[in-house]
């Protein structure tokens, strides 16, 4: 009995010595984690100082260097994800849910298909009226601008979605609205959403895979060849073809087809599911098009493997923000700063928009595109920071929290969170426009409880809206300032 007592000792002393002897000797090759790209360097010891000590500065970058560097931390990690997902269906990704049947998705995708992401008919009306105002002024000038609405998983597998979403009980949502708009316009675009509901049922291949965020890698071979008969019949434009000359299947998935099953970071892969993947063969025919796909990350596929074969230079305005390179990521922002005659020298602008980034406005885009196509426009700071909520997860995800809290629509707290931290900011904003004026004589008013209540007493006796009042009077102080 002793023995064994000694023996349990030795093998526990052992477990908890491993970690330790992994960090100074490194016993055992440990893989990375998907999804980070970078930890904390070792711990040292010569960043110390007093000054550091007493800021509490050292011992933050001492405890994070230790955490990332800790020996079978990875491992111990994977176990963790491993145990909550196999009894619980947790996962740890964040942003990410497990679906029925095994199927996964990016959560975002699920509130915009249920309507809970959905900004308001006003500012769509105002972004889609832009777009084909921008249409046929690039038109004019020799460009073509299309709107391409990229599909999404959760509209293409309601089904899978899990039952405390609610994903029967949807509202109006952004891409639903967006349509309306643009056939109300006779705006051009292409709904490859509606196209991949109607291949559902009859295509041989999955166009969207289980493990994945994105199209299926098959599915955008087909995407591809119908955009390029597209610009080919519809514009004139000269863009090769291409065939397939086979189809590899694999019970592995590969690439993007598998991005969200990279992420859980498990012990063991998820169970083997079919894929198929195109063999591409493309014509010797040397492209002319001048592109720039203006997109998200569906946009990848097209971007690295057709478009060098399809079109003579494409540039990758990621969320129109970065400049993707085909050798490297890089962190180039895109210039804005001469987008007219960046257009002169542009053949085809791709705008392509998937289901989950339909809240953003087309990042900006449209908007940038239409102040510089037709000056003097200038839109308000209050405007800006409205996009500026639309673009930024953390905050739009909590304005969605709020309006739900409050009992308001979202397009009424991203305007009123915006108006605010417009104000907040309105002495350092330069050029601002007279609604951003306004905006801050109302905000100024609200804060006095007499001048508001001197308001308030004005729309009651002559029974207007508060709103209405509140304009009104930081219309006449503005101009009292102006005299």
């Amino acid at each position: 009995m002793k023995g064994l007592k000694r023996l349990l000792l030795s093998l526990l002393l052992v477990l908890l010595l491993m970690p330790y002897l992994q960090t100074r000797c490194r016993l055992v090759h440990e893989p990375g984690l998907y999804g980070i790209s970078k930890n904390a360097p070792l711990p040292t010891l010569k960043s110390f100082t007093w000054k550091s000590w007493f800021g509490n500065i050292f011992q933050e970058k001492y405890a994070a260097s230790v955490k990332d560097n800790l020996g079978l931390r990875n491992t111990l990690i994977r176990i963790n994800n491993q145990y909550d997902y196999s009894l619980f269906r947790i996962i740890h990704a964040e942003g990410f849910i497990a679906g029925r049947k095994g199927f996964l998705y990016e959560e975002d995708y699920i509130h915009e298909f249920t309507g809970r992401y959905f900004i308001g008919k006003a500012t769509l009306d105002r972004k889609i009226s832009r777009l084909k105002a921008v249409q046929e002024e690039l038109r004019k000038r020799g460009t073509r601008l299309l709107f391409i609405i990229e599909p999404g998983k959760a509209s293409f597998f309601p089904e899978y979605i899990p039952a405390r979403f609610h994903p029967g009980q949807r509202s109006l949502t952004n891409m639903e609205y967006m349509k309306q708009r643009l056939d109300a316009l006779n705006a051009e675009y292409i709904d490859l959403n509606s196209w991949f509901l109607a291949m559902k049922d009859t295509s041989r291949y999955k166009l969207f895979p289980e493990y994945g965020m994105h199209w299926s890698i098959y599915s955008v071979a087909l995407v591809t060849d119908s955009l390029s008969r597209y610009l080919r019949e519809r514009y004139g434009a000269t863009v090769p073809g291409f065939t397939v000359a086979g189809i590899e299947m694999s019970k592995v998935p590969r690439d993007s087809d598998r991005d969200i099953a990279d992420m859980l970071n498990l012990v063991f892969p998820l169970p083997a599911v079919a894929a198929a993947y195109p063999v591409i063969r493309f014509d010797s025919l040397k492209p002319t098009l001048r592109v720039i796909g203006v997109a998200d990350s569906y946009f990848n596929n097209i971007y690295y493997d057709y478009a060098p074969h399809l079109f003579a230079n494409t540039e990758f305005w990621y969320y129109n923000s970065t400049l993707y390179y085909r050798d490297s990521f890089g962190d180039t922002k895109v210039d804005h700063s001469n987008l007219t005659e960046k257009f002169r020298n542009t053949d085809v602008i791709l705008l392509m928009v998937s289901e989950i980034n339909a809240h953003c406005g087309f990042w900006n885009f449209i908007d940038q595109a239409y102040v510089a196509l037709f000056p003097p426009v200038a839109d308000s700071w209050c405007y800006r920071y409205e996009n500026q909520i639309r673009n930024e997860r953390w905050w739009f995800r909590g304005m969605v929290k709020q309006a739900a809290a409050e009992g308001t629509t979202l397009e009424q707290a991203i305007r009123r969170n915006a108006a605010y931290a417009m104000c907040v900011d309105f002495d350092k904003l330069e050029n601002k426009t007279h609604t951003d004026s306004l905006v801050r004589v109302i905000y100024d008013i609200r804060t006095i409880p007499a001048w508001l209540h001197k308001v308030w007493a004005i729309s009651k006796e002559k029974d207007l809206p508060l709103q209405e009042c509140l304009r009104s009077e930081a219309e006449y102080v503005l101009s009292q300032r102006k005299m």
